[in-house]
Formats: structure tokens, sequence, C-alpha cells
């Protein structure tokens, strides 16, 4: 069996795949990501998680690489990860209340070969009230996620509508990766 390593230093990326029963090992891609200017979003995340894989596929070239990034966007405005507590809480105050689209890149990385395929999820909110996210950030929560929020953190009632896979908010979409999984190795084998 090929070695698998996940590129990825996030601890829901991580639980996520244990739960394909892929034996994988994790090598977290210090890679310095750089956006490429007028992207599509689908593009610009897939992109990100290829330079991922890409990164460390140099050093582990007979493994087969999975890089993944998330990206929440509001209309054209992109949301990464916060910068600190203020970026935060403009992210948190700038989503509550909308539908907004969280596009998660993944890619399979495999010597020279690759496959890369995007999920997205629209996710509507209801409104937050300012002691809310004064007191999620305060927990330190957002500060690892995409957007500045973990949907798995959040209370059912602030969650008005999901429409497409949870786990492609949570940073790794399961079901389109076992896929994707299944047909990339039937093209290296």
């Amino acid at each position: 069996m090929i070695p698998v390593i996940l590129a990825s230093g996030s601890p829901r990326r991580k639980e996520l795949l244990a739960t394909t029963n892929i034996p994988f090992t994790i090598i977290n891609s210090a890679v310095d990501e750089v956006e490429k200017p007028g992207l599509a979003p689908s593009d610009l995340v897939q992109d990100l998680a290829s330079q991922k894989a890409a990164a460390v596929a140099e050093q582990y070239p007979n493994h087969i690489i999975i890089g993944a990034d998330t990206l929440v966007f509001l209309g054209a405005e992109r949301f990464g990860k916060p910068k600190d507590e203020h970026d935060a809480c403009r992210m948190l105050t700038a989503l509550s209340g909308t539908t907004h689209s969280v596009y998660t890149g993944v890619v399979l990385r495999y010597n020279q070969q690759s496959y890369g395929f995007t999920a997205c999820t629209n996710i509507s909110f209801n409104q937050f009230d300012d002691d809310f996210i004064d007191q999620y950030i305060a927990s330190g929560s957002p500060m690892d996620k995409a957007g500045s929020y973990g949907i798995q953190d959040l209370p059912p009632a602030l969650i008005a509508k999901i429409d497409g896979e949870f786990d492609t908010v949570m940073g790794f979409p399961r079901e389109a990766f076992k896929t994707a999984y299944d047909d990339f190795l039937k093209t290296i084998i």
C-alpha cells in the first residue's frame, strides 16, 4: 500500500480523515501560500491546496500527499484565518445574519500526478449578538479557522441553514474525498 501523508496541521482535517479508515501520517506543510490574483473561489482554494501538497511531495515523492485549504466568501469578500481578535470580530460581524459560501479545495498528489476537487457549502447565519461575538472570540476558538468560526462550535440556534456537506465547512469534505481517493488510486496503481 502506498503511504499517505496529510499535509496539514488542522486537528479537524486529521479527525475527519481518520474516519475514512485510510492510514496516514501528518506532515504540516510550512509553505508560504501565494494567492494568484483573479482566481475564482473554487480555483483559489484548489490552488492553495496544491501548493501545500507540492511542498510536502518534494520530500516524499513516493507517497500520496493530501493538501487542503478552506476559505469563506461573502460575495466577493474573502475571509481566511483572522490575524488577531479585532479581525475575528470584523469577520463574525460581517457574517452575522448572512448567507455565505465556504469552499474547501483538496488535492491528491503522487509523484508528478495530481487530482483536485473543490466542495462548496452555503451557510446561512441568524444574527449574532455582540455578547456572543465577544465571548466566542475570548474562547480563542476563532483564531485558527477560516471565517473566524468553527461550525461545530456554534450553538445550533445561530445556524439558520446549511446547504451542502457539513464536513466541507470543517475543512475536509469526507464523502467527496473518499470518491476522489478511490478514483486517484486507480490511476496510479
